[in-house]
């Protein structure tokens, strides 16, 4: 079984065509980033509560608190969170038809390298 390479699949999806096709996010040009509104669910939303810098490959939303690549953001925009099983998803729904169904689940791989860890600081 393979594992699935996190860093392949996110060089593969560029930040900005994901955030406003994929997920819909109206921005706006505003210096060298956008923005728009938070992608906090509901009233907690801001109207300037998210910015993504196309150069630097990153996004911030200040409402939640947090930010980062391209996976962590269809993460948190669709699934809520940046757990194991939320990037996870995040990466199938990037990749869709091209996603192997002989991935090994993310949690798994997590589980197995806290042990490798572990094993290794014994010594």
């Amino acid at each position: 079984m393979n594992y699935i390479n996190f860093n392949e699949v996110k060089t593969r999806h560029n930040l900005y065509d994901v955030a406003t096709q994929k997920l819909g996010l109206k921005l706006r040009k505003e210096g060298n980033e956008w923005r728009g509104v938070s992608i906090a669910p509901g009233e907690h939303s801001h109207d300037n509560g998210f910015s993504l810098d196309v150069e630097k490959g990153i996004w911030n939303d200040f409402t939640l608190g947090t930010g980062g690549d391209v996976l962590r953001l269809v993460a948190f925009a669709k699934f809520g969170n940046d757990d194991g099983h939320s990037l996870y998803e995040a990466a199938k729904f990037l990749e869709g038809d091209n996603f192997g169904s002989n991935e090994k689940f993310y949690g798994q791989y997590i589980a197995e390298r806290t042990n490798f860890l572990a094993e290794i600081k014994q010594y």
